[in-house]
């Protein structure tokens, strides 16, 4: 195993006749406009005869009104080398150009194919070589704690992509090797290492292991590439994806006319050594390899300090301070309103108890307010308004039977429908009076009555009522014999039926149950139970305080004439939260004393 060195020999004079002409060059340039080339990269001996020297020939020759020369620059820190040595035009790799179009704003001119590659954004790679005896070394994983040999660490063929493809393997770039050796170029420095057993693995350019042994320089028969990708796109043997070539970019304050100049040479320019100039255009891979592997305009990801933790998280961070000066200023603003309203609150609070203990004291003065302040004018306003158009439904009603009569036209069923309009005339013109004589605290007759039928009265009204979706059951007694008013009992039975009907409205399977029941021997049971939703503690309180109501729309009228007709009777009121949601109204009433 060894390099020819006679067949080395002309290509080191070749790069000093290279370098030779470039400086000469400049001694007949002087009614030219120079124009600066940066070359920024640590590229290979051969770049500069192979792609460097006939570009800026070329250029030369194809803009004679310019000078173009080539400035060598560090490529350690590029931001800041470009500023220390402002060019015109930069030559790079794709990795350089990525990172500098982002924090400089540098722009895209061309970039550098190989011949062996049919795609321009993808044609640069890196192969993993190794001696071709170590039988041990296989596949990538199989390099893991062994020494590479590289050329510069911020090569982007030459190292970093190779670091990309371990990433993307799974395995951690930073702690992959055992020793990584930079020997500034991939041959014959890094290679020489690998043959002299310095090192396991040489990480070298796509391509380079094939122009070196067509140059006989090596025996390719000596080595081989771990862990080969296809030659689809690229004819040369690799271990990772391809990339864009050697870019050549223009800085932002070029004057446009002449970086269309220099874009349209390139471009027109003829192979060259087994590479040409055209357009790249997808750098989408060299952005994930610097994101994966937190360099360049990433590198912050890997700092840790408050401000690089801000730039990570700056979007996060600024909302999430956002959100505490709301709720800082939302705390101050309630603290604010709270004091402000202290002792309203403690004027409130002290009225609330005391109306706690003479509640029940005050509560036949507050249902006869209620009754006199809302009731009284509702009754007046259905006295006034319904009875002159009952009387006129009588009236129509008695002339019609007359007049049916007189044409002949009366029969059974007639009679029958015309009695029943009278019959239920006549039953709403009382239920206006009774309510109208509730309101004014008359008293109406008490009487033995069967709370069973009163109960089935009412449910024969609440049919009419709109409630045909709700499930109404019922179990009631044969007889159940109490002494009260039956037009008022029934007006108490028909309110809470219709609560418990307006609470169920909303549930999928709505149901009211209305039972009666002997509680013991003195006393009646009636109660109306639902399955609508559960109560809160707030919204069954009000359902115990007169003129309140749990509906929002509600005046809480309803209850109050319930609550007022069960104190009339002597009956016990009361509501009851069921376990699986809903409320159970449950009045108790005296049974009729048997004579």
């Amino acid at each position: 195993m060894y390099f020819n060195k006679r067949k080395r020999a002309p290509k080191i004079l070749k790069l000093l006749v290279v370098v030779l002409s470039l400086g000469a060059s400049i001694c007949f340039s002087a009614d030219k406009t120079d124009i600066r080339v940066g070359i920024i990269d640590s590229f290979n001996p051969e770049f500069a005869t192979t792609t460097l020297e006939p570009t800026l020939r070329y250029l030369n020759q194809k803009l004679p009104n310019y000078h173009f020369v080539a400035v060598p620059l560090n490529s350690v820190n590029p931001e800041k080398e470009l500023k220390n040595n402002p060019v015109d035009f930069l030559i790079s790799s794709a990795g350089t150009f990525h990172e500098l179009s982002i924090s400089i704003g540098i722009v895209h001119i061309a970039t550098r194919k190989t011949i062996l590659s049919d795609d321009p954004s993808a044609s640069e790679g890196a192969a993993f070589v190794t001696l071709a005896k170590r039988a041990d070394l296989i596949e990538l994983k199989d390099l893991q704690g062994k020494v590479a040999a590289a050329s510069l660490p911020n090569s982007f063929d030459g190292w970093l992509v190779g670091q990309h493809e371990l990433f993307k393997n799974g395995l951690n770039p930073e702690e992959f090797f055992k020793r990584s050796v930079f020997t500034h170029f991939q041959f014959p420095d890094a290679l020489m290492l690998l043959i002299q057993g310095e090192a396991d693995v040489a990480i070298l350019s796509a391509c380079v292991l094939e122009e070196l042994s067509q140059e006989g320089l090596i025996e390719s028969s000596d080595f081989k590439v771990i862990s080969q990708k296809p030659r689809d796109v690229l004819k040369c043997a690799r271990s990772t994806d391809l990339y864009p070539g050697i870019v050549f970019a223009a800085r932002e304050n070029i004057p446009p006319k002449l970086m269309w100049e220099v874009t349209s040479s390139l471009i027109s320019m003829p192979p060259t050594n087994d590479y040409e100039w055209t357009i790249a255009s997808r750098f989408s891979k060299v952005d994930e390899l610097f994101r994966d592997l937190q360099l360049g305009p990433y590198q912050y990801l890997k700092d840790w300090s408050p401000a690089g933790i801000f730039k990570r998280f700056k979007t996060e961070i600024l909302l999430t301070c956002g959100l505490l000066l709301l709720l800082i200023l939302n705390s101050l603003y309630l603290r604010r309103t709270v004091a402000r309203r202290t002792l309203q609150v403690r004027r409130t609070l002290n009225r609330q108890i005391k109306i706690e203990k003479e509640y029940r004291d005050s509560r036949n003065r507050l249902a006869q307010m209620e009754k006199f302040g809302v009731i009284n004018q509702m009754s007046g306003m259905l006295a006034h308004e319904v009875q002159q158009p009952l009387m006129a439904i009588n009236n129509y009603l008695a002339g019609l039977r007359v007049y049916l009569k007189s044409k002949g036209f009366s029969d059974a069923v007639t009679e029958q429908a015309i009695g029943s309009l009278e019959h239920n005339s006549e039953r709403i013109g009382s239920i206006v009076t009774r309510v109208r004589g509730y309101a004014k605290q008359k008293k109406g007759e008490m009487k033995s009555c069967d709370l069973t039928a009163i109960a089935l009265s009412a449910l024969n009204v609440l049919k009419a009522l709109k409630f045909e979706h709700v499930e109404v059951t019922s179990n009631l007694p044969s007889e159940a014999r109490v002494v009260g008013d039956p037009l008022e009992l029934e007006l108490l039975i028909i309110n809470l039926l219709k609560n418990a009907c307006s609470a169920v409205e909303k549930q999928p399977k709505p149901i009211v149950d209305l039972k009666i029941g002997s509680l013991d021997d003195s006393h009646w049971c009636l109660s109306v139970s639902d399955n609508g939703p559960t109560l809160d503690d707030k919204s069954f309180a009000r359902l115990k305080t007169l003129g309140d109501s749990v509906k929002p729309e509600g005046m809480g009228i309803g209850l109050s004439i319930v609550r007022g007709i069960a104190d009339k009777h002597r009956a016990e009121l009361e509501f009851i939260r069921l376990p699986k949601g809903g409320i159970c109204s449950r009045v108790v009433i005296d049974k009729e004393e048997c004579k």
